[in-house]
């Protein structure tokens, strides 16, 4: 030091967790980082408690990377839930996490280890954001879960074919189903999709297929979708996502 007073820049940035954690000058505990940080109150980045929440995620350690779904993401802080343990992270470290968030799309951070707590099924991770690396909008790479009954046209042909088709999941931009007839690439069909009360009209083309011992499940994308279908589509899966979320945090 010089003998000045150090200006507010100076201080604020000083008080700042992840300031306290890359120079050596400031730095303290991470956990002491960590409950400083979720704890100061006023921070506008408050206001941002719901991102990413539930969202899917991966953490990039040296034994490779983890699954898990992010619990909260405010005031720089990232909390995690991991799908497996993660021995020898300690607090300090540097680190990558990828979010698959339906609304943000894919988000890459770095970023180092605040906290780490093992747990029956994995691992809970507080991780400081140091570095928003990338935003990808990939709304498309958004897909669940949906099984559902329900009868579909079969267009082309002299007359149109009703046939009973399984769906198993959807995304924005299309599904996978399973149907009892063997349908061509390139095949299209008309189908109302039920969502809560409301059936969304989806005219779906054949693009794939994979023969399993249950049956022949196809990949279909949309055809000409309304920007009303879309939206449908990705309001369902962001709902389906968040439920399947909620329901894997209640029984950790």
């Amino acid at each position: 030091m010089d003998g000045r007073h150090p200006v507010a820049g100076d201080r604020d940035r000083a008080q700042n967790p992840a300031y306290r954690l890359t120079h050596p000058q400031h730095r303290r505990s991470a956990h002491a980082a960590a409950r400083w940080t979720l704890s100061f109150a006023g921070h506008s980045a408050r206001e941002d408690v719901r991102v990413h929440e539930l969202a899917g995620c991966r953490v990039a350690t040296p034994s490779g990377d983890v699954g898990g779904y992010v619990t909260e993401y405010a005031d720089g802080v990232l909390r995690m839930r991991a799908d497996a343990a993660l021995p020898g992270l300690q607090p300090g470290e540097s680190i990558g996490v990828t979010v698959l968030d339906p609304v943000r799309g894919v988000c890459s951070y770095a970023g180092l280890v605040a906290a780490v707590e093992a747990r029956d099924d994995g691992a809970a991770v507080d991780v400081v954001v140091v570095e928003d690396l990338a935003r990808h909008q990939r709304r498309a790479a958004a897909r669940a879960a949906y099984r559902c009954s329900c009868v579909a046209t079969l267009e082309g042909g002299a007359s149109p074919a009703s046939l009973r088709v399984t769906v198993l999941d959807v995304s924005a931009t299309g599904a996978r189903f399973m149907a009892p007839e063997e349908l061509h690439e390139g095949a299209t069909l008309r189908l109302g999709l039920p969502v809560g009360e409301e059936l969304v009209d989806l005219r779906l083309r054949v693009v794939r297929h994979e023969v399993s011992s249950t049956g022949t499940r196809y990949g279909a994308t949309l055809v000409d979708p309304s920007e009303r279908t879309r939206d449908a589509l990705y309001r369902l899966v962001l709902r389906l996502q968040r439920e399947q979320a909620r329901h894997a945090a209640e029984h950790w």
